[in-house]
């Protein structure tokens, strides 16, 4: 039978990356029914390590395709074949593809919701967006981001001597991708100056501006962001210069009471799951299973030090152990590298552009003229710092240069100090190339800490769990095992990664976008997880066994000062146990709502509420995250022990539909909390810090109460603090808008 369908096409085989490219028919085999023809299929084949072209599974239909190649496709291979029946892979029908890389573009600039979502409502001051920019031909290039209030009649262009500008941030195109996302919240200094325009109405109309100062390139959103200019719910004021916080302010009117939905003295005991005896300790010997290449002493030390901090940071089932050590397999390697930092050993050739890691044809390093060897033929890998590309004379002299071989380093070992200096500079609280912190906060520890910023946070986090190293000063003590590994779990308890539940590509994925967000290790993370699932024995873990109509168990011992969840189930019931050193003394019983968020008792041992003003959005505004509810239990039981025995009254936890924004963000997730000082009553209307000073005596005794109140907050994982004046364990930051209570947020 002669054969039918296509039999050439035609289209660029060198197609420029972020431009279509457009493939066609241009023969047919003889006898191909023209009521065939409309139905092409277009299919784009990739050519592996293997040699072998394989499916993308990326497919067009009809008599003529396009394709876009995106940033991931450069320097790669690939064939588009056009067929009726079967694909052939050779032939006339095929045209083999190598796209190239095109002129530099800022092609899209998005407003998104903090979720990175599409606004489903107009926002509000105190709220995030996500700004979303995609770029073609800029990967390593830094962009300065703006964000400017339109002040004139036009609703489009940019005019910079009309507009206002509000906000601008340098961020670096370091995903494969050439995507981009930079986040920011809306705060009322920024209300403020928006308000200075001549053509404001009910809203604020906001767009954003990006540069590249390499390529003298720019772009404006199209998109123009309409921002409510409504602030009577909040205070103005001169603590806008201090902290630019977006807190609640207004009159409290008469409280409301409520019953509180607890239970004492509740006798029996409660039949739990029996505990995973695997869940909270790691073995050396599981360890090997994930780090392959790792030598016995390291595998005993970094297990000894990951169970001194396991209770600290919580970090403390089967499967949160697979998610920690899944991220900190891609960071250190089979082997478990920790005596070392971050390796920078780049050559000149790659900090300047690229270079081949591996290949073929090697040219050796010309002593005369001083240029490193390098491979003719292979892949290329772009470099990852824009400052080596913008100051080449840079990369030539702390850059790599090998004479005979790859990496042999016979002209120029890499300065890698140098390296680090320049290339982390003047970012994330780094000073500037003298400074030295750039070699100094370089990445570090099992999940390579990086940048000095975060070096702090981490710190705070030890210091308060009581490990006091001191990784500011001395950031080299993340060599060491006890400290690499400590800090490690610091950061994981820090970003709430503790807290991600399943073993979905979705949830490693935000766990990897945490740690390491444009990294192109992705799918290898997700392998490494796999790995450790296995490890770990995660499908034979019995601590979150799901029992089907029953209830989740929390245990808070306020003489300890632990809390934990000690039993999940698929029921939305929820019971809370408070502990006197080992002996139960109550228990609370909530259920949680279709927002994840459980109503937190109206009145209790030492605490009542103050104020309703928010009673009317949705039900009442006193629900809790779950850990947040047991943690708030212990504190309240703690100060009630070793502080104070008098009533505080708390109010605006979260409203229950987990959207609306009653003055913070984490207002919104159930992590924050607003309590009257230690005296006040739950009167209507506002009462001072002042109040609290006169019933107590004198402010020195206010000063005392509070110092020990914000120390047992800290000591139950609230370190979002704030206070009417600078305190120890607070922000020391917005103290004018809480003169008529103090602040608690968990971590």
């Amino acid at each position: 039978m002669a054969k039918k369908g296509v039999k050439t096409i035609s289209g660029p085989t060198a197609p420029r990356i972020g431009q279509p490219a457009i493939y066609t028919v241009t023969e047919w085999h003889p006898g191909t029914p023209d009521a065939l023809k409309a139905n092409v299929k277009w299919e784009l084949f990739k050519k592996r390590s293997s040699g072998l072209y394989t499916t993308t599974s990326i497919t067009k239909n009809g008599p003529i395709a396009t394709f876009t190649f995106g940033e991931i496709s450069a320097n790669h291979d690939y064939k588009v074949e056009g067929y009726l029946f079967n694909p052939e892979l050779s032939g006339p029908s095929t045209v083999n593809v190598r796209p190239l890389q095109g002129p530099p573009s800022i092609t899209t600039i998005t407003m998104l919701d903090y979720k990175g979502d599409k606004f489903i409502s107009t926002p509000q001051y105190g709220q995030t967006i996500t700004i979303s920019i995609e770029t073609v031909n800029m990967i390593g290039e830094d962009l300065t981001v703006s964000l400017w209030e339109r002040d004139t009649m036009s609703d489009d262009g940019h005019d910079a001597n009309e507009n206002t500008k509000l906000w601008e941030t340098v961020t670096t195109v370091e995903n494969t991708t050439g995507n981009v996302k930079v986040q920011k919240q809306l705060t009322l200094d920024m209300a403020v100056n928006a308000d200075k325009g001549v053509f404001e109405g009910s809203t604020h109309e906001y767009y954003v501006v990006v540069k590249s100062n390499r390529f003298n390139l720019h772009n404006y959103s199209e998109q123009q962001l309409e921002v409510s200019d409504n602030t009577s719910g909040f205070s103005i004021n001169s603590a806008i210069q201090e902290a630019l916080q977006v807190i609640g302010f207004g009159n409290d009117p008469t409280p409301e009471n409520g019953n509180s939905p607890s239970t004492v003295g509740e006798e029996g005991e409660i039949e739990e799951n029996s505990p995973c005896p695997r869940c909270k300790k790691v073995t050396k010997e599981e360890l090997a299973l994930i780090f392959g290449d790792a030598t016995d002493d390291t595998l005993t030390k970094v297990a000894e030090a990951f169970n001194e901090g396991v209770d600290h940071f919580h970090i403390d089932t089967c499967e949160k152990k697979a998610h920690f050590f899944a991220q900190a397999r891609e960071e250190t390697g089979s082997s478990l590298t920790i005596k070392t930092p971050e390796s920078l050993n780049y050559s000149a050739r790659r900090l300047k552009n690229s270079d081949r890691t591996s290949g073929s044809g090697w040219v050796k390093g010309n002593l005369a003229t001083g240029e490193g060897g390098y491979y003719s033929n292979g892949t290329l890998k772009t470099g990852p710092f824009s400052y080596f590309k913008n100051n080449p004379n840079d990369a030539d002299l702390y850059g790599r240069k090998d004479l005979n071989t790859y990496n042999d380093k016979g002209m120029q070992a890499a300065n890698e100090i140098a390296i680090a200096n320049r290339a982390y500079a003047n970012r994330y609280e780094n000073g500037d190339i003298a400074s030295g912190d750039g070699s100094k906060y370089r990445g570090k520890g099992i999940v390579q800490l990086t940048w000095k910023e975060n070096y702090r946070n981490v710190n705070e986090r030890l210091v308060r769990k009581g490990f006091d190293f001191d990784i500011v000063t001395n950031p080299d003590k993340l060599l060491n095992f006890k400290e690499g590994v400590l800090s490690a779990m610091a950061y994981f308890y820090w970003k709430d990664l503790h807290l991600k539940v399943g073993q979905t590509r979705a949830t490693v994925d935000s766990i990897t976008a945490v740690v390491n967000l444009n990294t192109d290790s992705y799918n290898d993370r997700w392998a490494h997880f796999q790995t450790a699932l296995t490890a770990f024995r995660v499908n034979e873990c019995t601590k979150d066994e799901v029992v089907i109509g029953e209830f989740n168990l929390y245990k808070t011992d306020y003489i300890k000062k632990t809390y934990s969840k000690t039993k999940s189930s698929s029921s939305n019931t929820y019971k809370f146990e408070v502990y006197n050193d080992g002996v139960l003394e109550q228990t609370f019983t909530a259920t949680k709502n279709e927002h994840n968020l459980l109503k937190f008792p109206d009145s209790g041992l030492n605490w009542g509420r103050y104020g309703t003003r928010d009673s009317n959005i949705s039900d009442g505004d006193s629900w809790v995250n779950e850990e947040a509810f047991s943690a708030l239990l212990g504190f309240f039981y703690s100060v009630n022990k070793e502080v104070t025995t008098t009533t505080l009254y708390y109010n605006d936890i979260s409203s229950d539909d987990g959207v609306t924004d009653l003055g913070h963000s984490t207002h919104k997730t159930g992590k924050d909390v607003d309590i009257r000082y230690p005296g006040c009553t739950n009167a209507a209307g506002q009462q001072l810090w002042t109040y609290a000073r006169d019933v107590l005596g004198s402010e020195s005794k206010l000063d005392e109460v509070m110092t020990d109140i914000f120390a047992l907050a800290v000591a139950w994982d609230f370190t979002n603090n704030y206070n009417y004046k600078a305190f120890t364990n607070t922000k020391n930051a917005a103290y004018s808008v809480h003169q008529n209570h103090f602040h608690i947020g968990f971590n």
